[in-house]
């Protein structure tokens, strides 16, 4: 296999971030580097990082941690992203934990046998609707898009078998692995979606628009809780900030891409 590089971004976890990072280096298969990027930590995040990675048993990690200005997902892999090495990339999010042994290396088949694969997810890959304003509703104030054909991890009942890579229109990260070459080649995630949402669909879309590049689901486990998220309240619900940027990106989002959301993809390919 290839060099591999995972992007952790990290705000305020210290709960919970010693957890994600034990997880991944309990089942990440070598070789594989971590860029770990902080971003406007204001607890303990910091120093549970630091002290973890200093342990005799982690030294070997290939490892960098970085820093961000509290902005956020968007540009905070961004800097993650472009200090990457490895020939794909996986953009692992604070809140999950990785919980299959040698996820990498089970994550990367669909890169390995098809040469058009942008991107896999062991979250969501789906298509992309466009939802009629209604009444006085006016575009970018309210939910405009939604998800029809969707597959993933949690609109899925039973297990799904590991001899298929679903493909759809785009992808949800979480975690997301992506060919490094053709990131670079897009100039990363666009940070016009700042701080967070929509910025890995509009990428998907870009690398086949240009490229001819493919999107889409096979499975890994890994577990998180709703409330663990920095864009949901300690009931689950998104916070105000990030509805209201939701609804900006979206607007951002099927204005640049309406004539191409407008293709339905499902196709499954054997692994």
């Amino acid at each position: 296999m290839s060099n591999h590089s995972i992007v952790l971004t990290v705000h305020n976890k210290e709960k919970l971030i010693k957890k994600v990072l034990k997880n991944i280096v309990k089942h990440t298969k070598q070789p594989y580097e971590l860029i770990v990027v902080l971003d406007g930590c204001e607890d303990n995040s910091e120093l549970i990082v630091r002290k973890f990675l200093n342990k005799s048993a982690n030294k070997k990690i290939q490892h960098k941690i970085l820093y961000a200005d509290n902005v956020f997902e968007t540009k905070a892999n961004n800097i993650g992203l472009k200090e990457c090495s490895g020939d794909y990339i996986s953009i692992i999010q604070d809140d999950m934990l990785i919980k299959e042994s040698e996820w990498n290396y089970n994550l990367i088949k669909p890169f390995q046998k098809y040469e058009d694969v942008f991107s896999v997810t062991a979250l969501t890959s789906h298509n992309i609707g466009f939802i009629p304003p209604e009444g006085n509703q006016i575009e970018g104030q309210y939910y405009m898009l939604n998800f029809p054909d969707a597959i993933g991890k949690n609109n899925i009942k039973q297990p799904i078998p590991r001899d298929e890579f679903h493909i759809r229109l785009t992808s949800n990260r979480g975690p997301l692995m992506i060919t490094h070459n053709y990131l670079e080649k897009l100039n990363y995630l666009d940070e016009a979606y700042s701080p967070q949402s929509w910025d890995e669909h509009d990428l998907n879309l870009r690398a086949r628009s240009k490229y001819g590049m493919v999107t889409g689901f096979y499975p890994i486990n890994w577990y998180s809780e709703l409330s663990w998220g920095s864009t949901r309240d300690e009931k689950g619900k998104f916070k105000t900030w990030y509805i209201e940027a939701e609804f900006q990106n979206q607007k951002t989002f099927y204005n640049r891409h309406k004539e191409l959301i407008q293709n339905r993809i499902v196709e499954n390919r054997k692994i």
